[in-house]
């Protein structure tokens, strides 16, 4: 697990560099680094909240994972 939390966290630290922190990183990304079933990868991803790792923000029409403020 740890291992893949460093690659969601590389992917996020390179879409903030990317976008100055404007834009996150969709779902869709996540998904094609965990490769896990939705039901894990969003308690892959509550965990890494909760840890205070990403934080989820809600743009315009989709839901995108940044870096913590």
């Amino acid at each position: 697990m740890e291992e893949l939390e460093q690659k969601v966290l590389e992917a996020v630290r390179v879409q903030h560099i990317k976008t100055g922190g404007n834009n996150g990183l969709s779902f869709i990304e996540i998904d094609k680094i965990l490769n896990m079933e939705i039901t894990e990868r969003n308690g892959f991803i509550d965990r890494m909240v909760k840890a205070g790792k990403i934080r989820i923000g809600t743009p315009l029409n989709a839901r995108t994972v940044f870096l913590p403020k």
